[in-house]
């Protein structure tokens, strides 16, 4: 590979990293559109890493805070697209340690309240939408035993 592509291909990465945070996968991946060896490639993900533009344990604390507070995904769904993304379980399980439990649950409560007022049919929840709202919860990837708690407490669900 000619010095000129790896420079050229070293500043657009630095430009990619600099537009938002990435993590090494997605800059790979991104690589792939030039034609560097694997070692280049290597290479450049280094530098990226000596020059600060790329950093895993604040790419993990950015991501598990959007998709928290922006997306509103739990902690499962967090959990499998960090494994999709190549992070070990140890980083994976060290940035959902960050989440404040507080700020959590009450999420889990707001979401819970905000669906039963979707679903909700001349007031009372039928046995079906209670299923609804709960397979929503889960689909989100908030915790099974964490929504029965709450939806219990919202809902009276044992009805």
């Amino acid at each position: 590979m000619k010095d000129g592509d790896f420079e050229t291909a070293l500043e657009k990465m630095r430009a990619y990293c600099s537009y938002s945070e990435r993590c090494n996968s997605e800059v790979f991946l991104r690589l792939g559109k030039f034609m560097l060896t694997p070692n280049e490639k290597n290479r450049i993900i280094e530098l990226l890493e000596e020059e600060g533009f790329l950093n895993s344990k604040r790419y993990l604390s950015v991501f598990v805070r959007g998709k928290l507070i922006h997306n509103h995904w739990g902690k499962i769904k967090i959990k499998y697209e960090l494994r999709a993304k190549g992070f070990s379980d140890n980083e994976i399980n060290d940035a959902l340690g960050t989440i404040d439990q507080d700020e959590y649950n009450l999420l889990v409560k707001k979401l819970i309240s905000n669906l039963k007022t979707q679903k909700a049919v001349g007031g009372d929840l039928s046995r079906k939408e209670k299923e609804k709202v709960i397979r929503a919860m889960m689909a989100k990837g908030f915790e099974y035993d964490l929504i029965r708690t709450y939806f219990t407490e919202e809902l009276d669900i044992d009805n």
